[in-house]
């Protein structure tokens, strides 16, 4: 992996040499273990490596050919052995060439039909200077950054947004349509569209996307539409169990080619348990430990959380640990911090405004850790929800009440029943309710829209938000297709891809700890999509592909517990409640900047925030953090 920066001047030649200062000099605060760069007339690439895998050692980037064409490229590669096949380079020869030469290659050889045949994390790009164009790649589940401004025939483009803004010399001016959507958003969620930034001119290329910029303008295009996918069609349950652990077990162990120890992000979860429980086997036969890294409660933390979340999960974690034998773990329970104190130094770390202040800190604990113990990359399995582990009976049984397949639905009531020990009544029950709830969906007026949020009404009007909400939220509630599958808005869903992968890039060049994740790897998104619905939830059966297929490879305290769910951060209301005074004064001063008015609905924050100084919200753990992730927003900006 790497962090790569340029500019071209399509129209004249310049002087670039101020211009390749400015944008290296950002990078020399992240942990890069080496430098180049390239200046001509009118352009200057520059690269900074991050020794991931041996290979990266020998890389020559960028990479210039006989035209003086321009190439670089921030990348590893999960199908090496692939790519060097489809040159007809031998074995013997393959081990000195590095991920970002052979992309080169294969890009030279195939041109555009090369954007699907690289796997792995990646962005690139490419000046040809006959054509006089630059085109910018990014992978297609959005695992790196690209950032980029075009303006009179220049473009500049970069793995950070500061060094644009550094070698442009302009002011910053703020996308006010990206702050607002950020806080009308009631959710966890940070973005409405894959490619606005917080700045007005700086846009990012999307997951899967190509960007063409030429003397007449910017150009994109969608490389990769999973959802076009073909169905795929098995003759039995044991040849989909077959093929998808096959598939489960290349995904994990094409991420694990890299120098330095391996880590993994673990919770007592069904996703980054079934990472670790393929990853673990492979290290032990090369008598190497995985090494664990888990955020655990304070000692003295009073959650409030019910029965049905796990708040510590250490004793999930060691009941892995006792099945796989080589697990070396390390609980971070981070005394004295909170979420919201240092929060503009993260903001300000990752480019970015951010809404989960409780996971921010723990996450950055554990890489940091973990770079401390010599790992340089490690696993997660953050997007496993959405692929290996989905799979709710809600959804699948109104889909088969929707579409008339009675015999189906009965018999998947009476499994689910037995397997739960619960009335068939009380299922019928939720059933008609969520029935009701879809059917006769009342259509949610602006003011209920926007209600539970901070946001100043007079933005929500000026950029049409309410209307652009809807529009956004009818295509997502859409669950069911024509044929009655259970579609799959969120799989590939670009938003999602950008708030993982900005955050991972930004985590990489600062901490020189890579993170992948082998759940949200583009070959098992799909897999996942080609299955058919049964795959996932079947005969009392919910996240059928771990549960079911999985079985044998996890530990049962974890793979038999369908009653309890993990609940990371369990103890961020009791972490403020400690500093409460102190912070409430500290969000009174941030709203009395300039720009707060601009941003927020001071008045309702005001009355909320009151409401919190007389009764401290022990029980709304989401609605003190949105109320403070508001607040924390006019800092960001001011």
């Amino acid at each position: 992996m790497s962090a790569i920066w340029g500019m071209i001047d399509l129209l004249n030649s310049t002087g670039c040499e101020d211009i390749a200062i400015r944008m290296e000099k950002p990078y020399q605060k992240c942990k890069i273990d080496a430098f180049h760069r390239i200046i001509s007339d009118n352009a200057v690439f520059g690269y900074g490596g991050q020794y991931f895998t041996k290979e990266s050692r020998n890389e020559i980037m960028p990479i210039t050919d006989k035209s003086n064409s321009f190439f670089t490229a921030d990348v590893v590669l999960d199908n090496r052995e692939e790519l060097f096949d489809m040159l007809g380079i031998g074995i013997k020869d393959r081990d000195g060439i590095a991920d970002g030469t052979l992309m080169y290659r294969i890009f030279c050889k195939y041109g555009k039909k090369s954007f699907l045949m690289f796997l792995g994390a990646y962005a690139f790009a490419y000046y040809d200077r006959s054509k006089n164009e630059i085109l910018l790649v990014t992978d297609a589940v959005g695992s790196r950054c690209l950032y980029y401004y075009y303006d009179q025939g220049r473009l500049y483009f970069s793995t950070l947004m500061r060094p644009i803004i550094d070698a442009t010399m302009a002011d910053k001016e703020w996308n006010y349509r990206f702050l607002s959507d950020f806080l009308a958003l009631n959710s966890l969620a940070l973005y409405t569209e894959a490619e606005e930034t917080p700045y007005k001119k700086i846009y990012k290329v999307a997951p899967g996307q190509v960007v063409r910029v030429g003397v007449r303008g910017v150009t994109k295009e969608d490389y990769w539409k999973p959802h076009l996918k073909k169905p795929l069609i098995k003759k039995s349950d044991e040849e989909y169990k077959g093929e998808f652990i096959k598939l489960f077990k290349t995904c994990v162990s094409s991420m694990m080619r890299y120098e330095g120890k391996t880590g993994i992000l673990l919770s007592g979860g069904l996703d980054s348990t079934s990472v670790a429980c393929f990853a673990a086997p492979r290290l032990k036969e090369k008598g190497e430990m995985l090494y664990s890294y888990t955020s655990v409660p304070e000692e003295d933390a009073v959650t409030k959380a019910d029965s049905y979340y796990i708040v510590n999960e250490k004793e999930q974690v060691e009941a892995t640990k006792k099945h796989l034998g080589n697990l070396s773990c390390c609980y971070l329970d981070l005394p004295g911090i909170n979420g919201f104190d240092g929060a503009l130094e993260y903001m300000n770390k990752l480019e970015l405004p951010y809404k989960s202040l409780q996971n921010i800190r723990w996450i950055y604990a554990c890489v940091d850790k973990a770079a401390k113990d010599g790992c340089r990359t490690l696993l997660t399995g953050k997007f496993g929800n959405t692929t290996i582990s989905f799979g709710g009976y809600s959804n699948q049984l109104y889909a088969l009440l929707r579409t008339g397949h009675c015999i189906e639905l009965v018999k998947e009531i009476n499994a689910f029943a037995k397997k739960q020990h619960i009335g068939r009544r009380v299922i019928l029950r939720y059933l008609a309710g969520i029935s009701k709830t879809r059917v006769f969906k009342k259509k949610t007026t602006m003011p209920e829209l926007f209600q539970g949020v901070y946001v100043n009404s007079e933005l929500l009007k000026y950029y049409d938000t309410g209307k652009r909400f809807h529009k956004r939220n009818r295509m997502r509630d859409k669950i069911l297709s024509v044929s009655g599958r259970v579609k799959r808005p969120d799989i590939a869903y670009k938003p999602i891809f950008v708030q993982l992968g900005e955050f991972e890039t930004h985590l990489s060049l600062d901490t020189g700890v890579l993170q992948r994740d082998p759940t949200r790897d583009r070959r098992l998104i799909e897999f996942c999509l080609a299955l058919p619905d049964n795959q996932f939830v079947y005969r009392g059966v919910e996240r059928r592909l771990v549960r079911e297929y999985l079985q044998s490879y996890l530990p049962k305290e974890i793979i038999e517990d369908s009653k309890h769910r993990g609940l990371q951060s369990a103890d961020m209301v009791n972490r403020i409640s400690k500093n409460w005074e102190r912070i409430y004064q500290e969000c009174t001063d941030i709203m009395n900047h300039k720009i707060a008015e601009k941003l927020l609905d001071l008045p309702k924050l005001e009355l909320k925030l009151n409401e919190y100084k007389e009764k401290f919200p022990y029980n709304e753990e989401f609605e003190l953090m949105k109320l403070l992730y508001s607040i924390l927003l006019v800092e960001y900006v001011s």
